[in-house]
């Protein structure tokens, strides 16, 4: 009898259900496959090829053997990629100040192979721009402040195949927890999406703005520049500027008639969902929460539910607060 008072259980979130190819993906990078892995590599677009590889670089074991003799370009990205998740996975998802001397040497240690890998991919592929966009990202795990960062960017917009994350990366990298400051990520957020390919980039400006909203009220210690950011909010200017934004992509989708990246159109969904829900309107986070499904990512909503395997658990309660059924096991 009390067991019809139990809560019922929301699905299991999984991160190989992102891509189609993340399953074959996985089996062939442990049975060391890579000419199936070059082939799945081909198949796809580069912002789903980027996802992709970030999936398997979250899934694949830590003690994994890796290779020392790939030759593709395709091979050698994947290969970085991994090298890039092992050093994200060392280290943790703590603040700086709770990550041991030993985990950063290890993510250290990491970025450098995937540094190594990546260079040649990207000599092999000069074109393709995923290797960069990877290699940005190992920047920001190596605390990377030289000029190699600003030679990447330029090869970068010197592809022909463009992808959201190369850019992403960058502003990462220009954030002032990383190596830049909050005016360097938004001089890169206002040049990428006044010059996008798609509509989903204007997420770029809700990654931007999420990540002012983190910086003002969790890390910054300058009381002034608090009293600033809480004052953009309670006056109003900060949810107006939110509002712009999300009618400017909604308006653009309608008119959109290129390919637009699955992984391309989830990031923007994702952000532009959490800014509205905790920022912004949270009405407004409706159409963004329907069109995620059963596939939120794990960010940005993070920042406030911890791991990923509370995932479902939390996203079934977002969408009860805007009257839509949540996903639960039968």
């Amino acid at each position: 009898m009390f067991g019809l008072f139990k809560g019922k259980k929301p699905i299991e979130w999984s991160a190989m259900a992102g891509n189609p190819h993340s399953e074959a993906g996985l089996k062939a990078i442990l049975s060391h496959d890579w000419t199936t892995i070059d082939a799945l590599y081909a198949q796809q677009n580069a912002s789903d090829r980027y996802d992709w590889i970030s999936i398997l670089s979250d899934e694949f074991p830590l003690d994994y053997d890796f290779p020392d003799n790939l030759s593709s370009a395709a091979s050698l990205t994947v290969l970085g990629g991994l090298y890039v998740g092992l050093a994200k996975r060392v280290r943790g998802a703590g603040m700086a100040s709770t990550v041991s001397n030993d985990a950063i040497q290890k993510m250290f240690a990491a970025a450098k192979e995937a540094y190594g890998a990546l260079f040649m991919a990207s000599e092999l592929a000069p074109q393709d721009s995923v290797p960069i966009a990877i290699h940005l990202r190992a920047a920001v795990a190596a605390s990377d402040s030289s000029d190699t960062v600003f030679e990447l960017v330029e090869r970068l917009h010197q592809t022909t195949e463009t992808t959201l994350f190369g850019p992403l990366n960058y502003m990462t990298h220009q954030l002032e927890k990383w190596m830049g400051s909050q005016e360097d990520m938004w001089r890169l957020a206002r040049h990428y999406t006044e010059n996008a390919p798609n509509p989903a980039w204007h997420a770029l400006k809700a990654y931007a703005m999420i990540e002012d909203w983190l910086w003002y009220v969790a890390f910054t210690d300058d009381e002034d520049l608090k009293k600033f950011y809480s004052d953009k909010r309670t006056s109003g200017e900060l949810k107006q500027e939110i509002d712009d934004l999300d009618a400017a992509f909604w308006d653009d989708l309608s008119t959109f008639t290129g390919e637009l990246p699955i992984s391309e159109k989830r990031f923007a969904h994702n952000y532009l969902a959490y800014l509205n829900y905790y920022l912004g309107d949270e009405k407004k986070a409706l159409p963004h929460v329907e069109a995620l499904g059963t596939y939120p990512s794990p960010m940005p909503w993070s920042y406030r539910m911890g791991t990923s395997k509370d995932l479902m658990k939390y996203w079934n309660r977002i969408r009860k607060s805007l009257d839509l059924d949540g996903f639960y096991q039968p």
